[in-house]
């Protein structure tokens, strides 16, 4: 393939790439490093528009691959950009401008601008360098959030910048030496090497705006709007997986339900607003007491679930008392306005007799029931000798709804 082809073929793949990122910006604005990236994408657009001009024309003035090269740095840096607002929430423009101002002004040392290899042997690390910066922040990112929505980006870098390594090594030591516009292997195989770039990262654009909104759908169906806690939906695959963990592993896990005393009376006498708060003033005063790890639920209304994961039960009967305390002890301030509220608890752990993982919190649920039963804001420990029945079941939610 000659390089006109080759150049054309970059120049549409670049247009296709501008396209794409700007019409997944306006259909996505809150994707705001998707910004970043369109601007990555014109930079690249107008790069291999002035290197087409400049190879129809025939043209042997430097300042076309001059701009073509300063753009095309530009737009690596403003694909970093991007990567560091989607992961740090924060672009870096003075890098970007910087590195422009660099590439330009490097253009007219007498080293690089008699020869087309030195320059190739000049920005090949600075572009290098970029690509790697990709990767730090995406793997970076993977990790704190134990998300794989950047692998893409990752694999298109790694693999950019190993070949980028491997023609630089390969032109440097076989001392090549390349002209401007050539029609050779080595020469073509850098257009076709951006060409497959381009062409990946533009799949990359759509993946992971994608695969965030998926996400994000799948969040709201499994978390409670008002706290943000799991809900009964998220509860079951949970459960059953710390249920079977428990048996493999002979480890145990523990479960805490929690009810606000006299949640109906906040209502009636304060407000439904006020009751909101209160919901989630409990909800953070139930997280600080517990591990980042454990699982927290919102069951309904006033009722939240805690499993304590590899556990023992005396811990488990420390962090419920601890959470009544906690509670009883921090009031809910709304202005001057000081508001007591208390909770009640029934907690159990995981036994080696237990069936499955709802026996283990229907034990809870009793317990639960004993507290409130037996005067509220206090902490009952189911053992495993708690009888389960369905008549029991029936009564707490009854007791429970009335409260």
């Amino acid at each position: 393939m000659d390089s006109l082809t080759l150049t054309i073929s970059v120049t549409l793949t670049s247009f296709f790439m501008c396209m794409t990122s700007s019409m997944l910006y306006l259909r996505s604005r809150s994707e705001t490093y998707l910004i970043d990236w369109s601007f990555a994408s014109l930079a690249f657009l107008l790069s291999s528009l002035i290197a087409l001009i400049g190879l129809y024309s025939e043209s042997t003035n430097f300042l076309f691959p001059t701009i073509a090269n300063v753009l095309n740095i530009i737009a690596h840096a403003t694909l970093l950009s991007g990567t560091t607002k989607l992961t740090n929430n924060k672009s870096i423009p003075f890098l970007v401008i910087g590195l422009g101002i660099l590439v330009f002004v490097l253009h007219y040392l007498d080293f690089t601008r008699s020869s087309t290899t030195a320059r190739i042997l000049l920005f090949y690390p600075i572009i290098i360098s970029l690509c790697l910066g990709n990767i730090y922040f995406a793997l970076k990112h993977m990790q704190s959030s134990r998300q794989s929505d950047l692998t893409l980006l990752v694999v298109i870098h790694s693999a950019f910048a190993i070949f980028l390594i491997v023609r630089g090594i390969y032109i440097a030591f076989f001392n090549e030496t390349l002209q401007l516009f050539g029609n050779d292997i080595i020469q073509t195989s850098g257009s076709l090497l951006l060409l497959a770039f381009m062409f990946s990262m533009t799949l990359n654009f759509i993946f992971i705006p994608t695969w965030r909104k998926e996400l994000e759908l799948n969040k709201h169906s499994r978390n409670d709007y008002l706290t943000g806690w799991l809900n009964r939906r998220a509860l079951a695959e949970i459960a059953y997986n710390l249920f079977i963990k428990s048996q493999r592993e002979s480890k145990i896990f523990g479960a805490i339900i929690i009810d606000i005393d006299h949640f109906k009376t906040i209502n009636d006498t304060y407000g439904h607003a006020v009751g909101d708060e209160a919901i989630k003033h409990i909800c953070n005063q139930i997280r600080n007491c517990n591990r980042s790890y454990d699982f927290h639920f919102r069951l309904g209304g006033e009722e939240f679930l805690v499993l304590v994961d590899d556990t023992k039960e005396k811990y488990v009967r420390q962090f419920a008392h601890r959470i009544r305390e906690k509670i009883e002890q921090t009031p809910l301030m709304l202005g001057n306005q000081k508001i007591n509220i208390t909770v009640s608890l029934g907690a159990t752990t995981f036994h080696s007799t237990d069936n499955s993982w709802e026996q283990l919190l229907d034990r809870a649920d009793k317990a639960l029931y004993q507290a409130k039963n037996e005067g509220r804001n206090q902490v009952v420990v189911a053992s495993k000798s708690f009888p389960t029945s369905t008549k029991h079941q029936l009564n707490m939610k009854k007791h429970l709804a009335s409260s």
